[in-house]
């Protein structure tokens, strides 16, 4: 019975890639798979705790830094009763309970069910995509245009897409499009290190161009940022060595003369787009739009536990109202913006406004121990080589995003780093015991 609610809570998670979410009310969406979720965590937990492996220990301390920030969110409610921020961080904890759990699942075949749903994923948006262009009327650039800025044309699989229950209609919420776009560099590298060890099928094959085509018609500069740390640590680190072999110079050449000519020809790509937008705004007002915001709150933030130190330890609490008060307060004592906005828009600041100090400090020790217990296993597999990349570039772009804070990449990429470490670390245990 245990390993059939292990493999259920592996099965939830694993489907996420091609789920909606069911609508309730304005803002408050879930997956359907979320109303059996805390009953089979529930049952799991009171016969799992004691057995939980080493590999679940980095996600215990992301779970610690959620306790920080739900218990400073009950706190906020003394002053402004709003649930809204404390229920999505019951989700939150919910969810990193469940990747715990499942840490110790066998994940014998991962990678032939994780590319399944991958090639599900990616085929129907981009089938979507193909659906919304062939029916536009307008000319190509303005449905570059449109797919470049309204969320409902931006090929960003499903994660985003939500079922209103009362008018049974599908709508598209803001904000998935670096969620979605990491998930796509997380396919890209597993099937990437198949290929490079020789093992890739044509699926495989396939699957590394629909991402890598999937990426390109988005709009997020994160999940370009990522792609790039990821290859350039990865195909660049012989050169410490001198050992850079001569073909992957000319497939980075080749793609920074693509990438360069892509943007000089204004090419009617929707991530070229946003790239000449924002390269076209830093030119004429010195920033840009979306950039000057995040700077501004983040600004705010640190100026106000400089007005209302006592916060510092354990922060503001998810409390929006709560949050947006100390903002507006920060603001009219040092008159810096005449706008802002009342969303950290990065998971430190996240972490830093909402949990405080403590909160803050939890999730880099996060990152570290993920890092670290991979860079353990790094010369193990491609693989193990390729996640390390994919870690320190999911810590750079979370600087200015949220998107391991988010559900569905959560769930992946712990997956993905679950099985890398199951299988890998496992065989470097057996080798070390064999030098024994």
């Amino acid at each position: 019975m245990m390993l059939t609610v292990s493999k259920a809570i592996f099965y939830l998670f694993l489907l996420l890639p091609i789920s909606f979410k069911l609508e309730i009310g304005k803002g408050v969406s879930f997956y359907p798979q979320e109303l059996i979720l805390p009953f089979l965590i529930l049952f799991l937990f009171t016969k799992q705790v004691k057995s939980l492996t080493k590999n679940s220990y980095p996600f215990i301390i992301y779970l610690a830094a959620l306790g920080v920030v739900f218990i400073s969110t009950l706190i906020s409610q003394l002053s402004i009763l709003d649930l809204t921020g404390l229920l999505k961080t019951v989700k939150y904890i919910l969810y990193i309970l469940g990747i715990i759990l499942v840490s110790n699942y066998s994940f014998e075949g991962f990678t032939k069910k994780f590319n399944k749903v991958a090639i599900l994923c990616i085929g129907c948006t981009l089938l979507i995509y193909l659906y919304n262009l062939l029916n536009f009327n307008g000319s190509l650039s303005d449905f570059v245009h449109l797919s470049t800025w309204d969320i409902n044309y931006v090929p960003s699989g499903f994660s985003n897409l939500n079922l209103n229950i009362l008018s049974w209609e599908f709508t598209r919420s803001t904000g998935n499009h670096g969620v979605y776009g990491s998930y796509l560099v997380l396919v890209y590298i597993i099937n990437l290190s198949i290929l490079l060890e020789g093992k890739a099928t044509k699926f495989n094959k396939l699957l590394i161009m629909l991402s890598l085509l999937n990426m390109f018609m988005m709009t997020s500069r994160e999940t370009l940022l990522l792609f790039l740390i990821v290859n350039l640590l990865f195909f660049f680190k012989p050169l410490l060595n001198l050992k850079l072999k001569l073909s992957y110079i000319y497939v980075a050449l080749f793609f920074i003369a693509g990438l360069t000519y892509l943007i000089v020809y204004d090419v009617n790509l929707s991530l070229i787009q946003k790239l000449n937008h924002t390269i076209k705004s830093f030119g004429e007002t010195g920033g840009e739009n979306n950039i000057s915001l995040r700077f501004g709150v983040w600004h705010l933030i640190l100026y106000s536990f400089y007005l209302f130190p006592i916060y510092l330890l354990l922060g503001y609490g998810y409390n929006t109202p709560v949050f947006t008060e100390f903002l507006t307060l920060t603001n009219n004592h040092f008159n810096l913006y005449s706008t802002f906005v009342t969303v950290p828009e990065s998971l430190f600041f996240f972490f830093l406004a909402f949990g405080g100090i403590i909160a803050l400090v939890l999730i880099l020790l996060f990152f570290f121990s993920i890092a670290w217990e991979t860079y353990k296993i790094r010369k193990i597999s491609i693989i193990a080589e390729l996640l390390l990349f994919f870690i320190f570039g999911l810590f750079v772009t979370n600087n200015t995003g949220g998107s391991i804070l988010s559900d569905m990449l959560l769930a992946q990429f712990a997956l993905v780093y679950f099985w890398v470490h199951n299988f890998y670390g496992q065989a470097k245990h057996i080798a070390h015991n064999c030098q024994s």
